[in-house]
């Protein structure tokens, strides 16, 4: 009996979704986790009524607060979440950190299967061509040492990319209300997110609003609830001032002699700041010109973007309104991927797993495309896969790329009659 295109590529799609869960396991097994440490510890701190951002650990606290990738005498912690983050991370802050590590394993690969589903189920046409997009967007987030990078660290971003990928359908489905909660919960869990959905304020419903301002509401009122939790958003904002003006640094200055030594074992594991000698990128153009001896102003990305985005307003005019509410999400998309690239942060390779749905999306709704844009696309997924490894900056490169491919299927988009080819709008004016 012969198995259609479709099964072998799932077969295929399963294979490489077991060899890569294989892999991460055995990074989680042997490596800390440095990153998703600053996040637990950060959450502990929500949850006890601690500073998140001011207060790190002292010798002779609890060893569940010890960051051991923090140098002693800072007066920063590492955490750079929002409190908001900190409060979805609370039930693994409830753990142990090593059930909490392989918890947190499943949990990236459970939310990466996620967003996937829910652009599929959202997008169509439904047939050969949907399995062939998304087992070939899934085999290439897997292959690509980003995921392992993200994986090993202990990452977060794979939370933004299922909200993502939520909002997209909520957008499809008309689903009004979901696509307020969504923006709100991706504003709060990092508030450069909102530049996402800034398109959709030209679609945008009363019952989008009353969603996003129910959410805002009910987690205000969560906030309300903890100790010093609303404090804890008075104090992010003054922490990302601080963290600003360490353009370069991985780590806050230490300011203190402080007396003592992290504890060799906290939590029962030995070795919390080990991790993986893997090579990653930081696609950060500011921090880019910083290695070079360029320091810009704290204003001039903040200004280069308005500057850009004026121009995209001025020369796209009316015709905005022509695209689709998903075409609108993806245009925003694009948007926050180029701030990003200008703003004073690190913007390390392993953030790429945001692009999982927004490319899913373009691949299912956009299916028209000359063969020059396919040559592009694979020259992208090429470097995303390190295809140039002498090159510094294979992401930043590809993701270019592919915000030029978006900006190209846009513009043709609006120039075309304004309801796509498969149908989707919403929120509906």
């Amino acid at each position: 009996m012969s198995l259609s295109r479709s099964t072998v590529l799932l077969l295929v799609a399963a294979a490489a979704l077991l060899a890569s869960f294989a892999i991460d396991l055995h990074l989680t097994r042997h490596y800390a986790g440095v990153d998703l440490r600053d996040k637990v510890v950060g959450s502990r701190s929500l949850l006890a009524g601690r500073s998140l951002y001011f207060d790190p650990w002292r010798p002779g606290e609890a060893e569940e607060l010890a960051d051991p990738m923090l140098p002693l005498g800072t007066t920063l912690t590492r955490y750079t979440g929002t409190p908001f983050q900190a409060l979805l991370m609370a039930p693994l802050a409830k753990m142990p950190f090593g059930t909490a590590r392989l918890a947190w394993l499943i949990a990236q690969y459970a939310l990466l299967l996620l967003a996937l589903w829910t652009t599929a189920r959202a997008f169509g046409p439904h047939g050969p061509q949907q399995v062939a997009v998304l087992a070939g967007v899934l085999m290439l987030f897997l292959a690509a040492r980003s995921w392992h990078l993200h994986v090993e660290r202990g990452q977060v971003y794979v939370i933004a990319a299922a909200m993502i990928a939520g909002l997209f359908a909520a957008v499809a489905a008309r689903r009004e209300p979901a696509v307020g909660v969504l923006v709100a919960a991706l504003v709060l869990l990092k508030p450069t997110y909102a530049v996402i959905a800034a398109p959709l304020l030209l679609v945008a419903t009363p019952r989008v609003w009353l969603g996003g301002g129910g959410f805002l509401l009910g987690t205000a009122g969560v906030f309300a609830l903890l100790p010093g939790g609303l404090r804890a958003w008075a104090e992010y904002r003054t922490a990302m001032q601080a963290w600003s003006g360490f353009i370069g640094r991985g780590e806050p200055p230490v300011t203190e002699a402080v007396q003592g030594a992290y504890p060799a074992t906290i939590e029962g594991i030995t070795g919390l700041d080990g991790h993986h000698p893997m090579e990653f990128e930081d696609g950060s153009v500011t921090s880019i010109l910083y290695a070079f001896g360029v320091e810009l102003p704290a204003w001039a990305p903040w200004a280069l973007f308005a500057a850009m985005a004026l121009a995209v307003v001025l020369i796209a005019g009316r015709r905005l309104r022509r695209l689709p509410a998903t075409d609108l999400l993806l245009l925003g998309f694009c948007g926050w991927t180029v701030l990003m690239w200008l703003l004073p942060v690190p913007r390390f390779d392993y953030q790429v797993v945001h692009w999982a749905a927004p490319l899913a999306v373009l691949l299912l709704t956009h299916r028209r495309r000359p063969f020059a844009w396919d040559l592009l696309a694979t020259i992208a997924a090429a470097l995303l896969l390190g295809a140039w490894p002498m090159l510094p900056v294979n992401v930043l490169l590809a993701e270019a790329i592919m915000v030029a491919l978006v900006a190209v299927v846009l513009w043709r988009r609006m120039a075309q009659d304004p309801v796509a080819p498969d149908g989707v709008r919403a929120p509906v004016r």
